[in-house]
Protein backbone atom coordinates (compact mmCIF):
# COMPACT_ATOMS: atom_id res chain seq x y z
CA UNK A 1 0.00 0.00 0.00
CA UNK A 2 1.58 3.21 -1.09
CA UNK A 3 1.83 6.32 1.51
CA UNK A 4 0.21 8.42 1.72
CA UNK A 5 -3.54 6.92 1.28
CA UNK A 6 -5.61 9.08 3.58
CA UNK A 7 -6.56 12.61 2.98
CA UNK A 8 -4.45 16.21 3.12
CA UNK A 9 -4.12 16.39 7.10
CA UNK A 10 -3.70 20.43 8.27
CA UNK A 11 -2.68 18.98 11.17
CA UNK A 12 0.56 17.33 9.82
CA UNK A 13 3.36 19.27 8.35
CA UNK A 14 4.20 17.21 5.56
CA UNK A 15 7.70 16.39 4.82
CA UNK A 16 8.81 16.19 0.82
CA UNK A 17 11.99 14.63 0.28
CA UNK A 18 14.77 15.79 -2.76
CA UNK A 19 16.69 13.92 -4.10
CA UNK A 20 18.78 15.84 -7.01
CA UNK A 21 21.93 14.56 -8.79
CA UNK A 22 23.55 18.23 -8.88
CA UNK A 23 21.88 21.91 -7.86
CA UNK A 24 18.71 21.70 -6.93
CA UNK A 25 17.67 24.96 -6.14
CA UNK A 26 16.05 26.24 -9.92
CA UNK A 27 14.24 22.90 -9.50
CA UNK A 28 13.15 24.52 -5.57
CA UNK A 29 12.32 27.98 -6.46
CA UNK A 30 10.06 26.61 -9.36
CA UNK A 31 8.54 24.02 -6.90
CA UNK A 32 8.09 26.17 -4.15
CA UNK A 33 6.38 28.89 -6.33
CA UNK A 34 3.95 25.88 -7.82
CA UNK A 35 3.12 24.62 -4.22
CA UNK A 36 2.09 27.86 -3.07
CA UNK A 37 -0.02 28.75 -5.95
CA UNK A 38 -2.14 25.07 -5.06
CA UNK A 39 -2.69 26.62 -1.49
CA UNK A 40 0.54 25.16 0.64
CA UNK A 41 2.73 27.14 3.07
CA UNK A 42 6.13 25.75 3.52
CA UNK A 43 6.75 25.20 7.11
CA UNK A 44 2.75 25.16 8.05
CA UNK A 45 1.59 22.42 5.23
CA UNK A 46 4.74 20.89 4.20
CA UNK A 47 8.53 21.12 4.71
CA UNK A 48 11.37 19.86 2.73
CA UNK A 49 14.04 17.71 3.09
CA UNK A 50 17.32 18.14 0.28
CA UNK A 51 19.57 16.10 -0.32
CA UNK A 52 22.34 16.10 -3.58
CA UNK A 53 24.44 12.87 -4.89
CA UNK A 54 26.67 15.20 -6.97
CA UNK A 55 25.44 12.54 -10.08
CA UNK A 56 27.46 9.94 -7.89
CA UNK A 57 25.19 6.72 -7.83
CA UNK A 58 26.52 4.92 -4.75
CA UNK A 59 26.01 8.78 -3.32
CA UNK A 60 22.76 9.11 -4.58
CA UNK A 61 21.45 5.58 -2.59
CA UNK A 62 22.96 6.57 0.23
CA UNK A 63 20.86 9.52 0.45
CA UNK A 64 17.57 7.60 -0.76
CA UNK A 65 18.37 5.76 2.06
CA UNK A 66 18.45 8.37 4.25
CA UNK A 67 15.44 9.98 2.91
CA UNK A 68 13.21 6.53 3.37
CA UNK A 69 14.76 6.37 6.84
CA UNK A 70 13.30 9.83 7.58
CA UNK A 71 9.75 8.38 5.95
CA UNK A 72 9.32 10.92 4.32
CA UNK A 73 6.00 11.69 2.60
CA UNK A 74 6.65 12.06 -1.03
CA UNK A 75 9.97 11.91 -2.84
CA UNK A 76 10.84 14.20 -5.51
CA UNK A 77 13.47 13.51 -8.05
CA UNK A 78 15.52 15.32 -10.89
CA UNK A 79 17.29 13.89 -13.80
CA UNK A 80 17.09 9.73 -14.09
CA UNK A 81 20.00 9.05 -11.75
CA UNK A 82 18.28 9.78 -8.62
CA UNK A 83 15.28 8.52 -10.12
CA UNK A 84 16.90 5.17 -10.20
CA UNK A 85 18.57 5.42 -6.33
CA UNK A 86 14.98 6.27 -5.20
CA UNK A 87 12.99 3.54 -7.07
CA UNK A 88 15.96 1.22 -5.18
CA UNK A 89 15.16 2.52 -1.85
CA UNK A 90 11.56 2.12 -1.87
CA UNK A 91 8.45 0.84 -3.77
CA UNK A 92 5.87 1.91 -0.89
CA UNK A 93 6.69 6.24 -0.76
CA UNK A 94 5.57 7.59 -3.45
CA UNK A 95 7.85 9.26 -6.21
CA UNK A 96 7.56 12.24 -8.39
CA UNK A 97 9.77 12.93 -11.21
CA UNK A 98 11.04 15.73 -13.25
CA UNK A 99 13.24 16.52 -16.08
CA UNK A 100 13.66 12.52 -16.73
CA UNK A 101 14.56 11.87 -20.31
CA UNK A 102 12.30 8.83 -22.25
CA UNK A 103 11.25 7.08 -18.77
CA UNK A 104 9.21 4.25 -20.75
CA UNK A 105 12.30 3.24 -23.23
CA UNK A 106 14.83 3.73 -19.76
CA UNK A 107 12.58 0.77 -18.36
CA UNK A 108 11.67 3.01 -15.20
CA UNK A 109 7.74 3.10 -16.04
CA UNK A 110 5.10 1.07 -17.64
CA UNK A 111 3.94 3.44 -20.10
CA UNK A 112 3.64 7.37 -20.00
CA UNK A 113 -0.66 6.95 -19.43
CA UNK A 114 -0.61 4.41 -16.44
CA UNK A 115 2.77 4.48 -15.27
CA UNK A 116 2.38 2.02 -12.25
CA UNK A 117 4.58 0.84 -9.27
CA UNK A 118 5.15 4.44 -7.16
CA UNK A 119 6.11 6.60 -9.51
CA UNK A 120 4.50 9.19 -11.57
CA UNK A 121 5.44 12.52 -12.96
CA UNK A 122 7.38 15.04 -15.61
CA UNK A 123 9.24 13.65 -18.20
CA UNK A 124 11.01 15.93 -20.93
CA UNK A 125 10.95 12.89 -23.50
CA UNK A 126 14.38 12.70 -25.52
CA UNK A 127 15.43 9.89 -27.51
CA UNK A 128 12.49 11.39 -30.01
CA UNK A 129 14.00 14.21 -30.15
CA UNK A 130 17.51 13.18 -31.73
CA UNK A 131 16.53 13.76 -35.22
CA UNK A 132 15.13 17.06 -34.60
CA UNK A 133 18.19 18.78 -32.87
CA UNK A 134 20.37 17.27 -35.35
CA UNK A 135 18.57 18.40 -38.22
CA UNK A 136 19.02 22.10 -36.63
CA UNK A 137 22.59 21.48 -35.78
CA UNK A 138 23.27 21.58 -39.82
CA UNK A 139 20.77 24.42 -40.27
CA UNK A 140 23.35 26.21 -38.42
CA UNK A 141 26.34 23.99 -39.34
CA UNK A 142 25.85 23.42 -42.86
CA UNK A 143 29.16 21.67 -43.00
CA UNK A 144 28.93 19.76 -40.26
CA UNK A 145 30.34 16.26 -40.63
CA UNK A 146 32.16 15.48 -37.36
CA UNK A 147 29.99 15.36 -33.88
CA UNK A 148 30.92 15.03 -30.70
CA UNK A 149 28.53 13.57 -28.34
CA UNK A 150 29.46 14.07 -24.50
CA UNK A 151 28.18 12.94 -20.93
CA UNK A 152 28.68 11.28 -17.66
CA UNK A 153 28.03 7.85 -17.97
CA UNK A 154 26.59 6.84 -14.56
CA UNK A 155 23.28 8.09 -16.10
CA UNK A 156 22.00 5.16 -17.61
CA UNK A 157 19.62 7.07 -19.87
CA UNK A 158 22.96 8.85 -21.56
CA UNK A 159 23.83 5.34 -23.16
CA UNK A 160 20.51 5.08 -24.45
CA UNK A 161 20.43 8.68 -25.47
CA UNK A 162 24.07 8.53 -27.15
CA UNK A 163 23.55 4.69 -28.78
CA UNK A 164 20.34 6.32 -30.67
CA UNK A 165 21.60 10.24 -31.14
CA UNK A 166 25.36 8.02 -33.02
CA UNK A 167 22.34 6.15 -35.01
CA UNK A 168 20.84 8.88 -36.45
CA UNK A 169 23.95 10.67 -36.78
CA UNK A 170 25.22 7.73 -38.69
CA UNK A 171 22.17 8.04 -40.92
CA UNK A 172 22.44 11.36 -41.61
CA UNK A 173 26.31 11.02 -42.62
CA UNK A 174 28.21 11.97 -39.55
CA UNK A 175 31.15 10.72 -38.11
CA UNK A 176 29.98 10.20 -34.68
CA UNK A 177 32.21 10.02 -31.38
CA UNK A 178 31.27 9.16 -27.88
CA UNK A 179 32.88 10.50 -25.02
CA UNK A 180 31.32 9.04 -21.57
CA UNK A 181 32.96 10.44 -18.42
CA UNK A 182 32.90 8.55 -15.50
CA UNK A 183 32.72 12.13 -13.62
CA UNK A 184 32.80 15.60 -13.52
CA UNK A 185 36.36 14.81 -12.56
CA UNK A 186 36.98 13.61 -15.84
CA UNK A 187 36.08 16.96 -17.80
CA UNK A 188 40.17 17.09 -18.67
CA UNK A 189 39.24 14.39 -20.73
CA UNK A 190 37.07 15.39 -22.57
CA UNK A 191 38.38 18.73 -22.98
CA UNK A 192 41.76 16.75 -24.46
CA UNK A 193 39.62 14.20 -27.00
CA UNK A 194 37.94 17.68 -28.40
CA UNK A 195 41.22 19.08 -28.93
CA UNK A 196 42.72 15.69 -30.76
CA UNK A 197 39.07 14.86 -32.25
CA UNK A 198 38.66 18.70 -33.16
CA UNK A 199 34.60 17.88 -34.25
CA UNK A 200 32.24 20.32 -35.82
CA UNK A 201 30.18 20.49 -32.82
CA UNK A 202 29.64 18.97 -29.76
CA UNK A 203 25.91 17.90 -28.29
CA UNK A 204 25.85 17.42 -24.26
CA UNK A 205 23.66 16.02 -22.29
CA UNK A 206 21.50 17.81 -18.91
CA UNK A 207 24.11 15.46 -16.62
CA UNK A 208 27.07 17.71 -17.37
CA UNK A 209 27.18 20.71 -14.81
CA UNK A 210 26.66 23.44 -16.38
CA UNK A 211 29.96 25.27 -15.48
CA UNK A 212 31.50 22.82 -17.99
CA UNK A 213 29.39 24.01 -20.46
CA UNK A 214 31.96 27.27 -21.45
CA UNK A 215 35.26 24.70 -20.32
CA UNK A 216 34.11 22.54 -23.39
CA UNK A 217 32.95 24.76 -25.87
CA UNK A 218 34.56 28.40 -25.87
CA UNK A 219 37.83 27.11 -24.77
CA UNK A 220 38.23 24.69 -27.48
CA UNK A 221 36.12 26.88 -30.04
CA UNK A 222 33.34 24.06 -31.19
CA UNK A 223 30.15 25.21 -31.17
CA UNK A 224 27.97 23.37 -28.43
CA UNK A 225 24.79 21.91 -28.24
CA UNK A 226 23.22 21.22 -25.46
CA UNK A 227 20.05 19.47 -24.65
CA UNK A 228 18.46 22.35 -22.62
CA UNK A 229 17.90 26.33 -22.54
CA UNK A 230 19.96 26.77 -18.85
CA UNK A 231 22.95 25.04 -20.58
CA UNK A 232 22.66 27.74 -23.52
CA UNK A 233 21.84 30.36 -20.95
CA UNK A 234 25.66 29.61 -19.36
CA UNK A 235 27.42 29.33 -23.03
CA UNK A 236 26.14 27.03 -25.06
CA UNK A 237 25.21 27.87 -28.18
CA UNK A 238 21.84 26.03 -29.28
CA UNK A 239 18.79 24.01 -27.78
CA UNK A 240 16.08 22.31 -28.36
CA UNK A 241 13.85 20.66 -25.36
CA UNK A 242 11.16 21.05 -23.23
CA UNK A 243 10.79 23.74 -21.05
CA UNK A 244 12.68 22.72 -17.24
CA UNK A 245 10.21 25.49 -15.66
CA UNK A 246 6.74 23.54 -16.71
CA UNK A 247 9.08 20.25 -15.71
CA UNK A 248 9.27 21.62 -12.01
CA UNK A 249 5.78 23.50 -11.68
CA UNK A 250 4.02 20.06 -13.13
CA UNK A 251 6.18 18.52 -9.91
CA UNK A 252 4.18 20.42 -7.87
CA UNK A 253 1.15 19.57 -9.02
CA UNK A 254 1.99 16.33 -8.71
CA UNK A 255 2.62 15.98 -5.06
CA UNK A 256 -0.09 18.21 -4.66
CA UNK A 257 -2.49 15.69 -5.77
CA UNK A 258 -0.45 12.78 -3.67
CA UNK A 259 -0.50 14.05 -0.86
CA UNK A 260 -4.27 14.72 -1.23
CA UNK A 261 -4.74 10.86 -1.54
CA UNK A 262 -4.31 10.23 -5.24
CA UNK A 263 -2.02 6.67 -6.27
CA UNK A 264 0.92 7.42 -8.33
CA UNK A 265 0.42 4.42 -10.17
CA UNK A 266 -2.54 5.75 -11.98
CA UNK A 267 -1.24 9.48 -12.70
CA UNK A 268 -0.65 9.46 -16.00
CA UNK A 269 3.07 10.69 -16.71
CA UNK A 270 3.20 14.61 -18.94
CA UNK A 271 5.88 15.50 -21.49
CA UNK A 272 6.53 18.60 -22.30
CA UNK A 273 3.20 20.80 -24.12
CA UNK A 274 5.83 22.71 -26.35
CA UNK A 275 9.41 22.11 -26.79
CA UNK A 276 11.84 25.27 -27.02
CA UNK A 277 14.28 26.98 -29.86
CA UNK A 278 16.86 29.10 -28.10
CA UNK A 279 19.92 30.67 -29.94
CA UNK A 280 22.47 32.01 -27.91
CA UNK A 281 24.06 34.96 -30.06
CA UNK A 282 26.55 35.88 -28.05
CA UNK A 283 28.12 32.24 -28.19
CA UNK A 284 27.86 32.60 -32.16
CA UNK A 285 29.84 35.74 -32.52
CA UNK A 286 32.12 34.68 -30.14
CA UNK A 287 32.76 31.21 -32.48
CA UNK A 288 33.11 33.59 -35.37
CA UNK A 289 29.17 31.71 -36.71
CA UNK A 290 26.79 33.54 -38.64
CA UNK A 291 23.22 32.69 -37.62
CA UNK A 292 20.61 31.65 -40.87
CA UNK A 293 17.45 33.93 -40.77
CA UNK A 294 15.19 31.36 -41.37
CA UNK A 295 16.77 29.96 -38.03
CA UNK A 296 16.44 32.90 -35.96
CA UNK A 297 12.89 32.89 -37.17
CA UNK A 298 12.03 29.86 -35.48
CA UNK A 299 13.41 30.48 -32.02
CA UNK A 300 11.15 30.96 -29.32
CA UNK A 301 13.97 32.89 -27.63
CA UNK A 302 17.65 34.48 -28.52
CA UNK A 303 19.97 36.03 -26.00
CA UNK A 304 21.52 38.66 -27.29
Amino acid sequence: MLRPADGMSQARVRTIGVLDAGDPDPMLAELRAGLSALGHVEGKTYRLEIHSGANVPAALRRHADDLVRLKVDVLLVRLTPPLRAAMAATSSIPIVMAAVGSPVESGLIASLGRPGGNVTGMSLGGIQLTGKRLQLMRQLIPGLRRLALVAIAADAYADLYMSGAAQVGRELGLEVTQIKLAGVHELPTAIAAIERERPDAIHTMANLPLDAVPQLSLNSRVPLFPTQRNAVEAGGLMSYGGRLEEQYRGAAAYIDKILKGADPASLAVEEPSHYELVINMRTAKALGLSVPGLLLAQADKIIE
